[in-house]
């Protein structure tokens, strides 16, 4: 690694070598303050909606992808959401004892899908909820911001 000599004499590092290790050192830091988005995090937010008014749910969560009505009375309130993203094709170069090979790797669809139900019972309050799909996570932050917005205390983990 080259080092620039000021005129002191003493040896500093390259201008161009601090800025990626600060660039790291920023990235490392908000990741660490966002936080990772886990389904623990959506199960204790879901688990608040216990007991809540249907108007309540619709105020904060807007109206369902879909509503299913029971013989019993009980109704479901489904909430879909699909943040699939398309991954495009890329060609890879190497070389291999001087002779260049190319791979093509066609895109593909990477599928994030959550689907929550509300189960709602004949009085109007949700009763419990169920997930499926490979994207029912929230962060840390958006826990308190969500719980924030219902009125609600973050509870310690």
């Amino acid at each position: 690694m080259s080092k620039v000599r000021p005129i002191s004499g003493k040896m500093t590092a390259a201008p161009w070598c601090v800025l990626p290790r600060r660039f790291f050192a920023w990235t490392l830091l908000s990741a660490a303050l966002i936080g990772c988005a886990t389904q623990a995090n959506y199960v204790r937010y879901l688990d608040e909606w216990r007991g809540e008014p249907l108007l309540r749910l619709y105020t904060v969560m807007g109206y369902p992808t879909s509503e299913e009505k029971f013989s019993d009375g009980v109704s479901r309130l489904r909430y879909k959401s699909d943040n699939s993203y398309f991954n495009p094709p890329t060609w890879n170069t190497y070389t291999v004892d001087r002779t260049p090979y190319s791979d093509y790797s066609p895109g593909y669809w990477v599928p994030r899908v959550c689907t929550t139900d509300f189960f709602v019972d004949k009085t109007g309050h949700v009763t419990r909820w169920e997930i499926n799909g490979n994207d029912c996570s929230m962060t840390e932050g958006r826990l308190k911001e969500s719980l924030h917005a219902m009125g609600r205390p973050v509870p310690e983990k």
